[in-house]
């Protein structure tokens, strides 16, 4: 996924009522980190997730934010969210 790119995924189950969501990536700035440090280190951007109702239409629910993570990527995002990732969302395949 690329900067400003907007991707759907199924999850199961679902967060906060939505088993449809669509993730978006930003610039994230990285933090300073201490060699040695074995927290993983940031991912240059950060994920914002939204719910997604509609069926065909895939309508995301831009005013409702369901997740984020600064300085992570989608994988990480949903790992830590407690999910992990199988594959997106079909936009014509989902239900409400």
């Amino acid at each position: 996924m690329a900067v400003g790119d907007v991707e759907l995924y199924h999850l199961d189950p679902p967060l906060h009522g939505y088993s449809v969501v669509a993730a978006a990536q930003t610039l994230w700035a990285l933090r300073a980190q201490f060699i040695g440090d074995p927290t993983p280190p940031d991912d240059p951007v950060s994920t914002s997730v939204f719910g997604v109702a509609g069926g065909e239409s895939a309508d995301v629910d831009w005013h409702i934010l369901l997740y984020r993570a600064d300085g992570r990527n989608v994988v990480r995002t949903f790992a830590e969210a407690g999910y992990r990732l199988l594959g997106k969302a079909n936009p014509t395949s989902h239900g409400a």
